[in-house]
């Protein structure tokens, strides 16, 4: 194949395997794995939030995250369980990454905190909206089906608590 032949296939390619999105995933140890990390990022930087932030939403809305991803990860645990998958104990070097840069934040604490929690939510709900639609496992794809209001209701009230704070994206 030619050089110019090859360059016009891949931009042909390029806008189809760009738009694959990087959360989707339909093997179970893939989804437990995807989301036992982001419950689990969601839980430290919710704990992180009550030890740092003075803003009354953000600690309530802290203290929802914390509380319902424990939930949900006892959840998951108990069924991937049945399926012999464990759920990740520690966060992947990425997710590790980001909590360390939020623990460095000092004044603007609540702002990464707020933008970290909505970045979380949206790649969460898609997660969990493709793999209750796509996913091998049945099992796993109720419990994706049945956390998913959760997690969308979590990322409404992140969304308005970014929007009450005058964020930008």
């Amino acid at each position: 194949m030619s050089f110019k032949m090859a360059f016009v296939a891949a931009a042909v390619a390029a806008p189809f395997v760009l738009a694959a999105p990087a959360f989707a995933v339909d093997k179970p140890v893939d989804f437990v794995t995807k989301a036992g990390e982001a419950g689990l990022f969601e839980i430290q930087t919710s704990k992180l939030a009550l030890q740092r932030s003075q803003n009354p939403e953000i600690r309530e809305f802290a203290k929802h995250m914390i509380h319902d991803h424990e939930k949900a990860a006892t959840e998951l645990k108990h069924v991937a369980m049945k399926d012999h998958i464990r759920v990740p104990s520690m966060l992947d070097h990425d997710l590790k990454g980001k909590y360390n840069d939020l623990a460095k934040k000092g004044d603007d604490f609540d702002k990464k905190y707020v933008h970290l929690q909505v970045d979380a939510h949206n790649d969460a709900v898609n997660l969990f909206t493709d793999y209750s639609q796509n996913g091998e496992d049945a099992r796993l794809k109720d419990f994706a089906g049945q956390t998913l209001p959760t997690l969308q209701m979590h990322q409404n009230d992140i969304k308005a608590i970014h929007d009450k704070m005058h964020l930008v994206p």
